[in-house]
């Protein structure tokens, strides 16, 4: 058996890392870009991601090459408005916002974007890499999923790789294939 799904050291950083975040479940990735590409593979081609804009450069060029692979669709909205847009008229099946951003420490309401993501049928993705759940627990504020490029300040910044994710709902398919891929991966 692989190490990656029967270490203890890495349940028991899971487990603290979800109990910090509030949530039902969590998984450690190899990286923060892991973990974004885990979420992001969720999404069927000819899919929806509504991607927020002036976020970390390397989700967006990685999140662009990828929907152009799939025939996603991917806007990308700058939702640091303090009134966020109204829900389009189209479906999604993703919204990615990061609060606050990198680098430009643009904030987002995570709970109004949880309503627009609601009525668009979407899976809310916030990533807290910046603020930590020292400062910002998105699953309590309606998020579906909470993401940290762990390599950043949970460990001190850059002594290791990590990422992680956290979900609000063990039992949602969403998160299921995503423990499924991390698993088979």
């Amino acid at each position: 058996l692989y190490s990656r799904d029967d270490s203890d050291l890495a349940r028991l950083a899971e487990r603290i890392l979800t109990k910090a975040e509030f949530g039902e479940d969590g998984l450690l990735f190899p990286s923060g870009m892991a973990a974004v590409a885990a979420v992001m593979r969720t999404v069927p081609n000819n899919g929806r991601i509504v991607l927020q804009s002036g976020i970390y450069w390397g989700t967006t060029k990685w999140a662009r090459e990828f929907c152009a692979r799939r025939t996603i669709t991917l806007p990308e909205i700058d939702i640091s408005d303090p009134q966020p847009p109204a829900p389009p008229d189209r479906q999604a099946d993703l919204i990615w916002i990061e609060t606050p951003s990198n680098p430009y420490l643009k904030t987002a309401d995570i709970s109004a974007c949880a309503e627009v993501a609601k009525a668009m049928g979407a899976k809310l993705v916030v990533d807290s890499t910046a603020a930590t759940p020292a400062l910002s627990q998105p699953l309590t504020q309606g998020a579906d999923i909470v993401m940290h490029s762990a390599t950043k300040g949970i460990n001190g910044h850059s002594d290791l790789l990590a990422g992680f994710l956290a979900t609000a709902n063990l039992d949602d398919p969403t998160w299921q294939t995503i423990a499924t891929d991390r698993h088979d991966a």
